[in-house]
């Protein structure tokens, strides 16, 4: 406060669960660091622990960039099924899903706002999807090791095709649940990874509980094509441009073949390369034939792509596993695949164990998707067998177990 015409005034309303926020003025103040503002309200939140009962949980992903992931999922089923704790989504104005939230936002929090760092302060635990800077303020971003809340791992992708490195010390050791969608997931997790079993929770994935087939709805059947992220290849604009991800992606979307295939039978082919990929390289992917459309992120989501689509053609991402979860071809396209070893690997073979064929290079990869197209997008029984240990469960009850998980943390 430096004089009565600049200064900021919050308290607790215990009825509405809300901090009340007055300004003033605050031109100078307000641009001191955002550091003095998560430490102001530290003590607002000391204050409000004496009068709150109830748990408070923050669940997030990607950033708080999108509401379609485990994280928005999970929220959305506790939000309609009214459970006790008092639950928050973490979002961004900007973030692209914002329509999806509209009907909890009594329980949205702007992604490093007031009530936002409050809320933060408060939270009995953090979860999440992607990574802690889905939920936690920006001002501690870089101080992650010094977070004292415990943490729920929803996941964004089943473990299996691609390598990552979390343990159970991980986030200063304070993962508590670490979601799974199988039996051969935990122990992946366990003996790849270092979890300990009590940590892994064998529930399934929030959003599969969501996933309906509906591709019968439309008017033409559709291909989509979903690759990964490669990280350690694309740093810079003339790195993309010179990557086999772009060169190899750029060719198969002109190729005249792909082009006879989808005219003769009628096909429409949807690219939606990953979030990195559409934020910074789309524009270098375009396509002037009316039978291929390069999805744009704001107007269509992963879930509807995928319930929508007859077939998947994608590479290492974990995607793959959610269009298998309802029972459609997935063909694999692995032009670099000693690479992708190399930089990233697997914890499975992807030669041997893939839930669909494989291509090495673009002419077989088209008569792999010729010989899919000409059988219906028929879902081969060998690979309806091999998909069964990746999942555990089909019941769409996967955000109940995962709320029951929860609730029995001690």
């Amino acid at each position: 406060k430096k004089d009565k015409d600049k200064y900021i005034s919050y308290w607790f309303d215990n009825k509405s669960w809300a901090l009340k926020i007055a300004k003033r003025k605050l031109n100078e103040w307000e641009k001191h660091s955002s550091r003095l503002k998560f430490e102001l309200v530290g003590v607002a939140s000391k204050i409000a622990r004496k009068f709150i009962k109830h748990k408070i949980w923050l669940v997030g992903e990607n950033f708080g960039e999108v509401a379609q992931d485990n994280g928005f999922a999970f929220f959305e089923h506790c939000m309609k099924t009214k459970k006790k704790e008092k639950i928050f989504y973490v979002s961004r104005k900007t973030n692209v899903n914002f329509e999806n939230l509209a009907p909890f936002k009594e329980n949205v929090l702007i992604y490093n706002g007031w009530k936002h760092m409050f809320y933060y302060h408060l939270a009995d635990l953090l979860i999440f999807s992607h990574g802690i800077r889905d939920v936690i303020p920006d001002v501690i971003h870089n101080k992650i090791s010094m977070n004292p809340k415990r943490i729920v791992h929803l996941q964004h992708g089943i473990t299996a095709m691609k390598k990552v490195h979390y343990s159970h010390k991980s986030y200063n050791g304070k993962i508590v649940k670490f979601i799974a969608t199988s039996d051969q997931e935990k122990r992946i997790l366990i003996n790849g990874m270092g979890f300990k079993s009590n940590q892994v929770c064998v529930t399934g994935f929030a959003r599969f509980d969501k996933l309906v087939d509906r591709s019968a709805e439309r008017l033409k059947k559709e291909i989509l094509i979903m690759p990964t992220w490669r990280d350690w290849a694309i740093n810079t604009k003339e790195d993309f441009l010179k990557s086999n991800f772009y060169i190899y992606y750029s060719s198969l979307l002109r190729n005249t073949r792909l082009l006879s295939l989808l005219e003769k039978y009628d096909l429409l082919l949807k690219f939606y390369p990953h979030i990195e990929i559409q934020k910074k390289y789309i524009g270098y992917f375009k396509s002037h034939h009316e039978r291929i459309v390069v999805v744009d992120v704001k107007k269509e989501s992963v879930q509807d792509l995928i319930q929508t689509s007859q077939l998947m053609i994608t590479d290492y991402s974990s995607v793959a596993f959610d269009f298998n979860y309802l029972k459609k071809p997935v063909l694999f396209y692995h032009f670099d695949l000693n690479e992708y070893l190399e930089q990233r690997g697997s914890f499975i073979d992807l030669r041997e164990q893939l839930i669909g064929p494989a291509a090495y290079n673009e002419d077989d990869l088209i008569d792999c998707l010729e010989s899919l197209i000409r059988n219906d997008f028929a879902y081969g029984s060998k690979y309806q067998e091999m998909s069964k240990k990746y999942y555990k469960f089909n019941d769409r009850n996967n955000s109940e177990r995962i709320y029951r998980e929860i609730k029995n943390i001690r």
